[in-house]
């Protein structure tokens, strides 16, 4: 009787574990299909189909579906396609080959069959229809850049998998600032009553690693967020860029708890916006340091030390040798 009702517990467990999780992807890919990268449209839905492996079809139909009722299908044909071709092949062939091939040679892979796939569905379209120069160049670009972040992706997971928390030293670091960027440039196309998404949690996380890595992780921060910020929309990432200053300032007080460090935001971000002059963003970029600010301050300290436990630099063996 109890191994009946410990199973049924685990089967619960799964199913809202497994529920939860796809709920979070069709968000994820709504968003994604949505966004705008340099004015012309994301394809970061590719490279959520590609690294969500089994959860790939759920991407594909979700983001097919944003792009019927928003009646955006044809700036969405290319990312459709691509993600068609990677599905397919992957289900064919890739799960049969991958067997006695290393981890890095299968990421490898990976990462070329979305170029590969992004860069022949980008040409095909072009090749069909009267496409602006300018867009099949970006959609080539892009694929040389999702192919990376792919790969960068599936790397930062398998380390997270292996410390158990984010570790932010040698490669880890440059590919988490690359997928961040992108997240961040992602976010930024979803406004909510006035109040940009990207930035906010744009904020939030420059307190997050001010707190944990002192004035470099915040100036660090503050700098990828305006790269982030600006791919979107360049014309919000002017007032965006005081936020490497005031990572640098959060960073220097860190030491006195997250409440003080998400006021110090603040109260930087006011100051620095009056200097720099009043325009059109510059209440919404203050409403947008306020909210990214109290998010932080509400979350537990235990949290962001448990996220990030591995130390900036490597750690150092008895013998000398690196960890």
């Amino acid at each position: 009787m109890l191994k009946t009702k410990e199973l049924s517990t685990v089967r619960n467990d799964a199913f809202l574990k497994n529920s939860l999780l796809l709920a979070g992807i069709s968000l994820m890919s709504v968003v994604a299909s949505k966004a705008s990268i340099l004015g012309y449209p994301s394809a970061v839905n590719v490279i959520m189909a590609s690294v969500s492996d089994r959860w790939g079809v759920a991407v594909f139909v979700v983001s097919l579906l944003t792009y019927l009722v928003t009646g955006t299908f044809s700036d969405g044909l290319m990312q459709i396609s691509s993600m068609v071709l990677i599905i397919g092949i992957k289900l064919a062939l890739i799960h049969r080959s991958s067997k006695g091939k290393t981890p890095s040679l299968r990421e490898a892979a990976n990462a070329l069959l979305v170029t590969g796939s992004m860069a022949a569905c980008s040409a095909l379209i072009s090749a069909v229809s009267r496409t602006d120069p300018y867009l099949f160049a970006y959609r080539m670009v892009f694929s040389l850049l999702g192919g990376c972040v792919v790969y960068f992706t599936r790397a930062l997971i398998a380390s997270i998998k292996e410390n158990g928390s984010v570790c932010i030293n040698g490669f880890n670091a440059a590919f988490l600032g690359a997928v961040y960027i992108v997240c961040i440039a992602t976010l930024t196309s979803v406004n909510i009553l006035g109040a940009d998404l990207g930035r906010i949690i744009g904020v939030a996380a420059i307190l997050a690693m001010s707190v944990r890595y002192k004035h470099i992780g915040g100036a660090v921060c503050g700098a990828l967020t305006t790269c982030g910020v600006m791919l979107c929309s360049p014309e919000l990432a002017g007032n965006t860029l005081l936020l490497a200053s005031c990572g640098l300032l959060c960073g220097a007080v860190s030491g006195l708890g997250q409440v003080f460090c998400a006021l110090v935001m603040i109260f930087s971000s006011a100051v620095s916006l009056m200097a720099v002059g009043f325009n059109d963003d510059t209440f919404h970029m203050l409403a947008d340091a306020a909210i990214g600010g109290i998010a932080f301050a509400a979350v537990p300290s235990e949290v962001t030390a448990k996220l990030f436990r591995c130390p900036l630099q490597y750690r150092r063996t008895n013998s000398g040798g690196k960890t």
